[in-house]
């Protein structure tokens, strides 16, 4: 249960990590966009923002997949 929906929490966060990079490069050359739909006025920080998500996902996939293995180890194991 914990793995798929840390694989699940995973791609989501990703993808909003996504999401707000591609908004940042987006409303790069608007400050009122970018105060408007990323909530703050400069979209450099909405991109570093989006880049940590990313790697938080990242390291949360490893984690459920470190627990993927684990969970098939002691399956085998045990038979």
């Amino acid at each position: 249960m914990f793995t798929k929906s840390a694989f699940l929490l995973s791609y989501l966060i990703a993808t909003l990590g996504i999401f707000r990079i591609t908004t940042g490069f987006l409303v790069v050359n608007s400050p009122d966009l970018s105060a408007r739909y990323l909530g703050t006025t400069e979209p450099g920080s909405a991109i570093d923002g989006g880049i940590y998500y990313i790697i938080f996902a990242v390291g949360l996939g490893v984690i459920a997949e470190m627990s993927r293995s684990l969970k098939k180890l002691a399956a085998v194991e045990y038979k």
